[in-house]
């Protein structure tokens, strides 16, 4: 048997500016060095004792008010015999991950931009689509802010003042995740 958990947490106390950096946290957590694990320790933890652990930011929207709500969801699953795992591990990752390795967080937002600009290549028709979506309602806007050509821009940008943007981002990327992973908040 397999057991999944999912734990959302409400990113609606983060400002605008903040929203592109807890989607960046999200590719963050789980590749970087935790408290008690460096990243590759991590790594072979999360392969052998969960089936996967995800972090993303998503948009809910509510059945009755049709309103757009920034949530941030943890996804993982585990066999029977490591449930526990299922506690301990994406705990561990959300609350100690240290974000102090920029010359990491710098290759994976390189990684980034390159995997946008080939999926704008690849399907261009459908980013602009959504692009477009993102003027007409509140959903698409924010969905645009978590991944699309809003958030491709935001790498963008990180990537071209790197120096200005460096030494902030351990900092930004750790207040931002202390304030949404705050215990008993998860919805």
């Amino acid at each position: 048997r397999i057991d999944y958990v999912y734990h959302y947490f409400d990113l609606v106390g983060l400002t605008w500016d903040e929203l592109p950096y807890m989607t960046l946290a999200c590719s963050l957590l789980g590749k970087m060095d935790t408290a008690n694990h460096s990243a590759a320790e991590l790594d072979t933890l999360v392969e052998s004792r969960l089936g996967r652990l995800n972090f993303q930011a998503v948009v809910r929207e509510d059945a009755v008010s049709g309103e757009a709500t920034p949530r941030l969801m943890v996804g993982a699953s585990a066999i029977a015999e490591n449930v526990a795992d299922l506690a301990t591990i994406p705990t561990e990752v959300w609350a100690t991950t240290d974000f102090s390795d920029v010359e990491r967080i710098r290759r994976i937002l390189q990684q980034q931009r390159i995997d946008s600009e080939q999926a704008f290549a690849a399907a261009g028709n459908s980013y602009a689509l959504a692009r477009a979506f993102g003027y007409c309602s509140k959903n698409g806007l924010l969905a645009q802010h978590f991944g699309g050509v809003d958030y491709y821009r935001f790498v963008r940008g990180l990537l071209e003042r790197w120096d200005e943007h460096a030494p902030k981002l351990p900092q930004v990327l750790a207040d931002i995740c202390r304030r949404v992973f705050v215990a008993g908040t998860s919805l």
